[in-house]
């Protein structure tokens, strides 16, 4: 799947299998929970090459990024995602949406 080109305020329905997002040239972003099924959640995964691997991203103890989730809760993306071509994102189970915002 093609990585998405995501403007502020668009919502993004995300799920256990990844959803691919375009960070080239980003140096930040976040996103606001605005609505949660079942997913507890969500994992990044990054790729060096626009539409390349997909490798699950780690922190520098060699621990998996995660982000536990709450209904109407805003989040920052892990500073890791930032530096990759796209980054992937996934949940844990169910499905989540979410409106991210990306700044470069």
């Amino acid at each position: 799947m093609a990585a998405q080109q995501i403007p502020t305020q668009s919502s993004l329905a995300l799920s256990t299998s990844e959803t691919r997002l375009d960070v080239s040239g980003a140096r930040m972003g976040g996103f606001v929970v605005t609505a949660l099924s079942g997913a507890a959640t969500l994992s990044f995964m990054g790729a060096a090459t626009t539409g390349g691997t997909l490798g699950d991203l780690k922190n520098e103890f060699d621990g998996s990024l995660t982000v536990t989730l709450t209904n109407g809760d805003a989040y920052a993306f892990p500073p890791e995602c930032f530096g990759f071509a796209e980054i992937g994102i996934k949940t844990n189970a169910g499905t989540v949406t979410i409106e991210p915002a990306i700044k470069g």
